[in-house]
């Protein structure tokens, strides 16, 4: 399922170029879109994030030659040691901030049982850069948005530039993205996963009886 979920996504931003092959920078450049969970895949099919990684490099080269920002795609986070870190702090920063987060600073505060001349921070898993932020209403979100870079290579040089706000130029679209869509349905939501999960959710009890009813009636 965590690698399917990225996979769509991929997946949607080819149908968008295919079908529209002379305008799909200006298409891109006017959406972004969302997924509940880091960007980062996880176990067995990993290394499926350094191709995705290549391709929205793809994307993006084309985007800049049509003087377009990067193509926009963000991951909510809702749990994991960043997300209770932010949840503990989050009542002493300031509103309307933001913070991208190094990794020197997560193995010193937040994940402890890390060696920081290891790697760096998912390496092997990781297809975007964490943020902390802090909205103006107060609410406070992690999230991430694709790593500019085509690839990791450099491991040294990459842990530096990854962590640097500077090479994220669209972070602003995004922090206003965020504040648009802020919901209060339930912590930490935005209206558009607020919306697939109405959509797509099937309630426990109700929701079983009918798929065993379903299946018994086509079996």
């Amino acid at each position: 399922m965590n690698v399917i979920e990225h996979i769509f996504a991929i997946h949607y931003v080819r149908v968008i170029r295919d079908a529209n092959p002379q305008s799909y920078v200006d298409v891109l450049s006017n959406v972004c879109f969302f997924i509940d969970e880091p960007l980062a895949i996880f176990g067995n099919s990993a290394w499926i994030h350094l191709s995705i990684m290549r391709f929205l490099d793809d994307i993006n080269v084309e985007m800049k030659k049509h003087n377009k920002s990067n193509m926009m795609m963000i991951g909510l986070q809702k749990s994991g040691l960043v997300y209770d870190y932010l949840q503990m702090v989050g009542k002493t920063l300031q509103n309307d901030s933001i913070y991208c987060l190094e990794d020197e600073f997560r193995y010193k505060y937040i994940s402890f049982d890390r060696n920081p001349s290891a790697s760096t921070f998912g390496a092997e898993t990781y297809y975007g850069q964490d943020f902390l932020f802090k909205t103006q209403n107060g609410r406070v979100f992690v999230f991430n948005i694709p790593y500019p870079f085509r690839d990791k290579q450099n491991n040294d040089l990459f842990s530096i530039e990854k962590s640097k706000i500077c090479n994220y130029p669209n972070i602003g679209a995004y922090t206003k993205l965020i504040e648009d869509f802020e919901c209060d349905l339930y912590e930490n939501a935005v209206v558009p996963i607020a919306l697939a999960h109405k959509y797509t959710a099937i309630s426990l009890v109700p929701g079983s009886k009918v798929l065993d009813l379903l299946s018994r009636g086509s079996i």
